[in-house]
């Protein structure tokens, strides 16, 4: 079938028609299904300020379904800078004769949620709307209302009606939300625990015991799966924040089993147990307990999600159930079982401000992420008398960490990028770094004018490490020139993408492979390795693997 060019333009996602378009597509509002509507609602949305007056101008004269649809294009430029007249047009369509064209009004001005629109919506819901208004109206008022809105939609008797039973809660739990902001519980982060807690610190796979070290003893910490240690708080939270190779924490709570299927009651179990209450009510101020639901293996599960909400709030009124603004972050994990379910549920405080690498100023595509460049930093073990050289040096992640390590430590940064070498000059005032020697150069053939003891560095992985060519022969030319340039004892702290291609680099070269082990970056697979050049100018301590 031919196509028309009406609808040969409307498939393109930005067609922007012209203002004598408009009349054209006004007409054919009624007389194309559902998506076509769509299509032309999101098109004539894009007019700008005169889709007002050609709606106003045609309006009348539109049949029934026509202005509907009309008035859901209107709706959709609402809440945009100069719409005001819009919003007073959508408005005056609640009293119009046809009930598609009012329910099309609410809808749009539910999406808006302006709370000056909860007074005309109010006035309709008073008028006793059929059921289909009714529950948009119910929806709309759940956007925008506040205390009155919460009365009068209190004073509905949804019946048999299932949908208005669900739109009516749903609404409530909206307006509750929004009232309970206004004091916004939060995460304190200087609360100390009545008794040791259990927590959860996530890692890279890889570095579970380069955490540990960094750790020590204090926590009684171990390893209880790959990229999990487990310590036991009786500090602070904020004390946790002195470890910088851990991604992020947790606290779990017991586990639960969900008979037939029943994930949601066992979820309810978890967050209503002594354990998740302890945590919440010790490490949040005053105020309400906002959390949302992250179902890790099953998308967002939105009536599993409602259920949970409604029940915790039955029982416990100041957990609040908010998916936008909440500080804790409930993480649910099933395992089958046999015919059951296990479930497990994690709450995570992710309201946060992570202190750690506030030097972060700027990134680039390619950047390390920072708790992979506080590994490498602890492994390197720099000392304030060390010259450390980062070939690849992208935002300088490396290069800071190794300074805020050993303050005094003099760092040299190349990159073939001059922009990336913008980023890492942010990056390192931002940490205190004074004077870096930073510099447009090949990693291959750059000799710093002072020989480096530390070259420390994640190589950027793929043919962005030299253009175009061989990338294990690359990387193993490094190698050979790392070992020229570094002096007697120095070392090559580095993760390698190819990692048996730069061991045996690293033996040609007459570097000895002290360390090498598997790291998860990202999901490749890559291993970091440590190299010293023969020779050894100085006792070094064990890096934090072999402690």
């Amino acid at each position: 079938m031919t196509r028309t060019p009406l609808e040969a333009e409307l498939e393109s996602p930005g067609y922007t028609p012209r203002r004598a378009d408009v009349p054209r597509l006004l007409t054919a509002l009624a007389d194309v299904d559902d998506d076509g509507a769509k299509r032309i609602e999101r098109a004539l949305s894009r007019v700008g300020p005169a889709l007002l007056d050609e709606v106003r101008a045609r309006f009348e004269a539109l049949p029934p379904k026509g202005r509907a649809r009309a008035v859901s294009a209107l709706g959709r430029t609402l809440g945009t800078p100069g719409s005001s007249d819009a919003r007073a047009f959508v408005v005056e369509r609640l009293r119009d004769v046809d009930a598609l064209v009012r329910r099309r009004a609410v809808t749009a001005l539910g999406k808006d949620a302006a709370p000056e629109l909860e007074a005309p919506l109010l006035a309709l819901l008073e008028t006793g709307p059929a059921p289909p208004e009714l529950r948009a109206l119910v929806i709309a008022l759940g956007n925008v209302g506040g205390e009155a809105s919460e009365r009068a939609l209190g004073a509905i008797t949804p019946g048999a009606d299932a949908e208005l039973a669900r739109v009516l809660s749903e609404a409530h739990r909206k307006i509750e939300r929004r009232a309970l902001r206004e004091g916004e519980g939060a995460i304190d982060v200087h609360a100390v625990p009545r008794a040791p807690v259990p927590v959860l610190l996530h890692v890279r796979a890889g570095l579970e015991e380069v955490l540990l070290s960094e750790l020590g003893p204090d926590h009684s910490a171990k390893i209880v799966g790959t990229g999990r240690v487990a310590i036991r708080l009786s500090a602070p939270l904020s004390r946790l924040y002195a470890a910088r190779t851990f991604l992020h924490l947790g606290f779990p709570l017991p586990e639960a089993r969900a008979r037939e299927g029943n994930v949601p009651a066992a979820v309810v179990q978890a967050l209503r147990s002594e354990a998740a209450l302890a945590v919440l009510e010790q490490f949040s101020s005053a105020g309400p307990i906002r959390y949302r639901l992250e179902w890790a293996d099953a998308g967002k599960r939105r009536r599993a999600t409602a259920e949970v909400a409604e029940r915790l709030r039955a029982a416990h009124p100041r957990l609040v159930n908010d998916p936008v603004r909440a500080p804790w972050e409930a993480v649910v994990t099933e395992r089958p079982d046999g015919a059951g379910v296990r479930v497990f549920v994690e709450l995570w405080p992710r309201g946060i401000s992570d202190p750690r690498f506030s030097y972060r100023r700027k990134t680039l595509p390619a950047s390390s992420h920072p708790t992979i460049a506080a590994a490498l930093a602890r492994l390197a073990s720099p000392d304030s008398g060390d010259v450390v050289w980062d070939p690849f040096v992208g935002s300088a992640m490396e290069l800071c960490e190794c300074a805020l390590l050993a303050p005094g430590v003099r760092v040299v940064g190349t990159d073939r990028d001059a922009r990336a070498l913008d980023v890492a000059r942010e990056n390192l005032a931002a940490a205190g770094v004074e004077a870096p020697t930073l510099a447009v150069a090949d990693a291959l053939r750059y000799v710093p004018e002072r020989a480096p003891s530390l070259v420390v560095t994640n190589p950027p992985f793929g043919r962005r490490v030299r253009g175009e060519g061989d990338v294990a022969g690359l990387l193993a030319s490094f190698v050979e020139h790392a070992a020229r340039v570094l002096v007697p004892g120095g070392r090559l702290v580095w993760i390698s993408p190819r990692p048996d291609v730069t061991a045996q680099a690293m033996h040609r070269a007459d570097l000895s492979l002290l360390e090498r082990f598997p790291v998860d970056v990202g999901g490749i697979r890559a291993e970091v390795q440590i190299g010293e050049r023969a020779a050894p100018r100085r006792s070094r301590e064990k890096s934090p693997k072999n402690r």
